[in-house]
């Protein structure tokens, strides 16, 4: 990058792949728990998995990491069995779309981009 990109405004769309998007969509993707990946290690994935989602924000020019975790609470964001993405990424749709507009800021101290005032617990 030429220049460094340091605000990103949100633009509330919500996506899974990490092709074909704007500046400022919010990518989610999937990651196993300890329990999802002990699942997976032992060839039970059949049986279901659990596990999370975290996010990362388009700049125009590639990913950024985003503090999902300080966005969304854990136990909105994880599921006990695969079955159940569905329906949790509708929902994170839908809170994702609220933040349209909202202004998205590099933080040095996590290397990561923040949206502060809606964080929880305010950090």
């Amino acid at each position: 990058m030429s220049n460094k990109i340091d605000t990103i405004v949100v633009s509330g769309q919500m996506v899974r792949s990490e092709y074909q998007t704007v500046v400022g969509a919010i990518r989610v993707y999937r990651r196993d728990d300890r329990e999802g990946k002990q699942a997976r290690w032992g060839g039970h994935t059949n049986y279901g998995y659990s596990g999370y989602y975290l996010a990362s924000i388009y700049d125009g020019e590639r990913w950024r990491k985003l503090q999902f975790n300080k966005l969304v609470p854990y136990e909105n964001r994880s599921y006990e069995l695969a079955s159940e993405c569905p329906r949790l990424e509708a929902y994170l749709g839908v809170v994702i779309a609220r933040w349209r507009g909202l202004v998205a800021r590099y933080d040095a101290t996590s290397k990561s981009f923040r949206i502060q005032h809606i964080e929880l617990n305010n950090y």
